[in-house]
């Protein structure tokens, strides 16, 4: 799915690159990335091919409200195709989601528990 797809790029890209034999960065990180990469821009332009209006990444997850409201949209739209058995699992999609709760955690100093949110 491309909501998947586009945190796992996401995802990838926010996490810091191992480091190689000679302290750089290794290969298989960037062939990594480029891979993510590649999977959500194929898939965002067929999809912005196919479908109006076209899907733009949401980009400011900086505060509670957008994050709640970005982890409404996209329970709304896996509650349309819970049962198709085409749909996986969206651990990038949980992920990103863990991820921003916690920067936004840090920021305001407040202390998140992992049952809190509800994506």
């Amino acid at each position: 799915m491309l909501l998947d797809l586009e945190a796992r790029w996401e995802n990838v890209r926010r996490t810091t690159p191992s480091q190689g034999l000679r302290g750089g960065h290794g290969t298989d990180d960037l062939l990594g990335r480029q891979k993510a990469y590649e999977a959500f821009r194929s898939k965002l332009v067929a999809y912005n091919n196919r479908y109006k209006p076209p899907h733009v990444p949401e980009l400011l997850l900086n505060t509670p409200a957008r994050l709640s409201k970005w982890c409404q949209k996209v329970r709304n739209v896996y509650l349309q195709v819970e049962g198709d058995p085409r749909v996986l699992y969206p651990a990038d999609l949980l992920e990103k989601a863990y991820q921003r709760a916690d920067q936004m955690a840090a920021k305001l100093r407040k202390k998140r528990h992992r049952g809190d949110m509800v994506p």
